[in-house]
C-alpha cells in the first residue's frame, strides 16, 4: 500500500472524528484511537504487529510502504512514517513532510527565535540600558590577560583597530584581532551581555605572551597610562577616585547597620557637620596640594613602554619611537 504526503497547508487541529494533528519540524503528526486512524486511512492494522529488531509498540516505514530496516537513519526523507503505540492505547503516527516545507518550517522557527531573541535583547535595554549611557573605556589586567571594555570611538582612541571594520557591521567577522600600539594582540568581539552589545560596548582580550606575567603586564599597562601624564589628569584620576571612596565610606561604614545596630548621625549633629568638613578637606586637597614629578621614574616607565614594543612587534619599534617624543604630554606640573 503507497501512502502519500499528507497536505502541506496548515489544517485545523481536529482533522477527523478522533484524529488530531500537530507540527514538528520535519514531520505532521497524527493522534488518535486505533480505529480513528485506520478509518481515516492514515495506517492500517498490519502495520501495528512487531516488526524484527525493534521496540514493542513502534514500527517504521519507508515512502512507498515497506518496513524500514532499524539503523536506517530514514527520518528525514519525505514520506517516511513512524507508527507509536502509547501506553494508554492510543496512537500517534509521524510523517515526514517535504523537503520544501521542512524548509519553510526551518526558516519560520528560525524567524521566531530571532524575533523572541529580539523581545529579549528590548527588554534588556528597557530595563537595563541605563547603566551604560556614559560609559567610560574599562582596562583590566587578570590572572589570564588584558582584557579592555569599550565603544568603537573609544577603542580605536587607544589605537585598537583604527580604521577597522568591528563585529557587528556589514561584513566584519564575528571576532577581529587587532594589535594595540605596544604590539599586543586583541580579539575583539561584542560581549555576551545582550544590553551591553546593544549599546555598542565591545570586549577586547589579550593573553599573555609565553613567559610573560600578570606583574609584568600590569607594569607595562601603567607605564603606557602614566607616562607623560599631565598634573591635570593626575587631579582628575584622583579626584574621581576619592568620590567613590568617600562614597563607600558613607554607604558601607556610617549608613550601613549590623542588625539593630547603626550609628546615630542627625543630620544637624556636630559628628555630622564633622564629618562634611572631612570629607570635603579631601576634595580640596586633591585640587590644591603641589605636584611633583620624578624625572628618573618618567624616563624609566619610558623604557618599559620602548621595550615591550621592542619584544612584541620590531615594526612598530620606529613608530614608537618617534611617537614618544613630542606626542606624549610634558612631565608632571602644576601648570598642566
Amino acid at each position: 500500500m503507497a501512502y502519500s504526503i499528507v497536505p502541506q497547508s496548515n489544517p485545523s487541529t481536529a482533522l477527523l472524528d478522533g484524529v488530531f494533528q500537530s507540527e514538528g519540524h520535519y514531520f505532521d503528526a497524527f493522534e488518535g484511537s486505533i480505529g480513528a486512524l485506520v478509518d481515516a486511512g492514515l495506517i492500517t492494522s498490519v502495520e501495528l504487529e512487531p516488526q524484527e529488531r525493534r521496540a514493542s509498540g513502534y514500527t517504521a516505514f519507508l515512502p512507498g510502504g515497506k518496513s524500514c530496516p532499524p539503523g536506517k537513519k530514514a527520518w528525514r526523507t519525505p514520506g517516511y512514517r513512524a507508527i507509536r503505540q502509547r501506553e494508554d492505547g492510543t496512537i500517534r503516527l509521524e510523517i515526514t513532510v517535504s523537503k520544501e516545507v521542512q524548509a519553510e518550517r526551518r526558516a519560520a522557527k528560525r524567524a521566531q527565535e530571532y524575533e523572541a531573541e529580539q523581545a529579549r535583547i528590548n527588554d534588556d535595554i528597557e530595563q537595563r540600558g541605563h547603566l551604560f549611557r556614559g560609559w567610560k573605556l574599562q582596562q583590566f589586567v587578570g590572572s589570564r590577560g588584558e582584557s579592555w571594555e569599550g565603544t568603537k570611538t573609544q577603542l580605536q582612541a587607544v589605537g585598537l583597530g583604527v580604521g577597522m571594520q568591528y563585529p557587528g557591521e556589514p561584513g566584519a567577522k564575528k571576532k577581529t584581532v587587532f594589535r594595540c600600539p605596544l604590539g599586543f594582540e586583541f580579539r575583539v568581539s561584542l560581549p555576551l551581555d545582550r544590553a551591553k552589545a546593544a549599546a555598542g560596548i565591545y570586549l577586547a582580550l589579550s593573553d599573555f605572551a609565553p613567559g610573560e606575567t600578570q606583574e609584568q603586564r600590569r607594569e607595562v599597562r601603567q607605564a603606557v597610562n602614566n607616562a607623560g601624564k599631565s598634573s591635570a589628569v593626575f587631579r582628575a584620576e584622583r579626584a574621581d577616585f576619592a568620590e567613590l571612596a568617600l562614597k563607600l565610606i558613607w554607604r558601607e561604614v556610617f549608613c550601613k547597620a549590623d542588625g539593630a545596630i547603626r550609628f546615630d548621625l542627625p543630620e544637624d549633629g556636630a559628628i555630622y557637620a564633622s564629618l562634611g568638613e572631612a570629607f570635603q578637606t579631601v576634595r580640596d586637597a586633591i585640587k590644591q596640594a603641589p605636584i611633583i614629578s620624578d624625572a628618573q621614574l618618567e624616563a624609566a616607565l619610558r623604557a618599559k613602554v620602548g621595550a615591550a614594543a621592542a619584544r612584541n612587534d620590531s615594526v612598530l619599534q620606529a613608530v614608537l619611537r618617534e611617537a614618544m617624543k613630542p606626542s606624549i604630554p610634558a612631565p608632571l606640573s602644576d601648570a598642566g
